[in-house]
């Protein structure tokens, strides 16, 4: 026997009044006994308020207008798979999951300075300036077409980066979220910068990046600061080597409007 049996009569007479007020009849009590075990576990998760059920009945007038009936929960209770499909088929459409923040490949340096390149004629090109580059020009600048002249271009405030994540250059690049364009400095200007502004160069020997574009290509200048003097590499964007962070290399684009 439970704990209901030790109940006052007088608790026992305020609940059956109760239930008396909500429409409950001894059919009702008489149908509760002889029911099968499958509803008297349902009717007990009832009366132990289990969240889950709760849930359930909660929602029972909006399946109703939504024209479910009970033989569409017969149908899918007899099949799982449906069931699984339904539920993931739910989850995929109205469950929003947060996405992480991707992490950062750059962090912005020298932000409370102003760092501009005078406005160029474009007569310049870096596969012609030994006198810049006296450590090392690459001879690729000359055998891909690099040496020409560029267009005039307009006083031109720029940004200095340094990479806290490894990335190849279309991610580093990509990470700005802009157009390829906007982030190319004319060849004129790349040499400007590194004639007139060398402290905001990575030092020690280490990569400062700079994209441009020739036709219809993307490139990127690296420069490095040696004992010897300045050495310029140049290489395809879309090479895929993936640069360490480990190494605080530096990139170098026009100031972008935000």
């Amino acid at each position: 026997m439970g704990d209901l049996v030790k109940l006052p009569f007088s608790k026992i007479s305020s609940i059956l009044e109760l239930l008396d007020q909500l429409g409950v009849t001894p059919h009702d009590f008489e149908a509760l006994r002889i029911c099968p075990p499958r509803a008297k576990k349902v009717q007990a998760r009832v009366m132990n308020t289990d969240a889950f059920l709760w849930a359930m009945l909660n929602e029972e007038e909006e399946f109703r207008k939504a024209g479910f009936f009970e033989a569409d929960f017969e149908k899918l209770r007899q099949n799982p798979d449906l069931l699984k499909r339904l539920l993931n088929d739910l989850r995929s459409r109205f469950i929003q999951t947060e996405k992480p923040e991707p992490e950062p490949i750059l962090r912005h340096l020298f932000e409370d300075e102003t760092i501009t390149i005078a406005a160029c004629d474009g007569s310049r090109y870096i596969g012609k300036e030994k006198g810049v580059f006296k450590a090392f020009i690459e001879s690729l600048f000359a055998s891909w077409g690099l040496d020409k002249r560029g267009t005039s271009t307009a006083a031109t405030n720029v940004s200095v980066h340094e990479m806290i994540k490894d990335a190849t250059f279309a991610q580093m690049f990509d990470s700005f979220g802009n157009d390829l364009d906007k982030l190319c400095l004319s060849q004129r200007q790349i040499v400007e910068f590194c004639e007139k502004h060398p402290a905001c160069l990575r030092q020690e020997g280490y990569a400062t990046f700079f994209l441009f574009k020739e036709g219809d290509q993307f490139y990127v200048a690296n420069v490095r600061v040696r004992s010897d003097g300045l050495y310029v590499h140049v290489s395809r964007l879309e090479r895929d080597r993936v640069w360490p962070a480990a190494y605080a290399p530096r990139v170098v684009v026009p100031q972008l409007t935000v």
